[in-house]
């Protein structure tokens, strides 16, 4: 092979390699599994993958470790995709539909009135901030010690992905905070904007809360996240397997597997109200509302 063609060749295999690496610096990986006071099983269990500037998140079955819901968000067009398995049902939301939705929940008395601090936490002034950088550590605190989040991180190894994720998280915890079961999604959203200015990833968050008049009885959630930076072939091939997935009956919002907005809202401070037996029992059939707090 002559001189020449050879250089040729480096060429494109550096022009290659390089693409190659640009393309993993764009990905994204995380596990998340989300732990209720002292239970050492998760309640929640999460895969997200950030991938060609989309997040697709595969909300698994903590038993079989299999999704049952998918969530695709395309930033681009400013829309949610919503995949629920066991129906074969798809619905979609645009973040102006979300914004909206989010208002009449935040607005309904019955909902504010139970505990106007999970919907005004983000609000200036309502959680105070403490930044340890050697720790990477972000805490949040509420005036009245009721309600505390604290995050632990790394930097990302790709600075852009910091805005995705965080974009992507403030979308999502709106997303879930449509629901009324679940806790409402100011306090998180408040963290949000912490780790977006300190510019970490988290690798765990926790939040203790305490129902008004009752802070001795605190409730604790603790969510752990495994980050990595490429994506395995197991991540591919869940990925190859959402195209399928638009072959689902679509339907609307009211009609999508747990999203009956008149399904009574369980709110945190009811729990405490209970005897020590009934509080196992709700906080089992209850514990989806923590998710938003992930």
């Amino acid at each position: 092979m002559s001189l020449g063609r050879r250089i040729v060749c480096l060429g494109v295999f550096m022009l290659t390699a390089t693409q190659a690496t640009a393309q993993d610096l764009r990905e994204l990986r995380i596990e998340t599994f989300i732990y209720t006071d002292s239970k050492d099983r998760p309640v929640s269990e999460n895969l997200t993958l950030f991938k060609d500037g989309r997040v697709f998140d595969f909300r698994m079955d903590t038993e079989t470790h299999e999704p049952v819901e998918v969530t695709v968000y395309d930033p681009a067009n400013k829309v949610f995709k919503l995949y629920d398995l066991g129906s074969q049902t798809q619905m979609v939301m645009t973040e102006e539909e979300i914004i909206r939705v989010l208002a009449k929940v935040a607005t309904d008395p019955a909902l504010k009135g139970r505990d106007p601090l999970l919907f005004e936490a983000h609000l200036p002034g309502k959680l105070q901030e403490d930044f340890d950088a050697g720790e990477n550590q972000i805490t949040l605190t509420s005036e009245s010690r009721r309600l505390t989040y604290q995050a632990q991180g790394q930097p990302p190894r790709n600075p852009d992905m910091c805005n995705a994720y965080c974009d992507y998280m403030d979308w999502y915890t709106s997303l879930n905070g449509t629901d009324p079961r679940k806790m409402p999604p100011y306090a998180r959203k408040a963290l949000n904007k912490s780790i977006r200015e300190h510019r970490i990833i988290p690798e765990q968050v926790e939040l203790t809360y305490s129902p008004p008049g009752v802070l001795e009885r605190k409730l604790k959630a603790t969510s752990r996240h495994f980050v990595s930076w490429t994506l395995s072939r197991s991540d591919q091939e869940h990925l190859e397997k959402v195209r399928h997935l638009i072959k689902f009956d679509g339907v609307q919002f009211e009609q999508y597997p747990n999203r009956d907005r008149q399904t009574r809202y369980i709110p945190l401070a009811s729990i405490a109200g209970l005897t020590q037996g009934h509080q196992a029992k709700t906080l089992t059939s209850g514990d989806r509302e923590f998710e938003n707090h992930s």
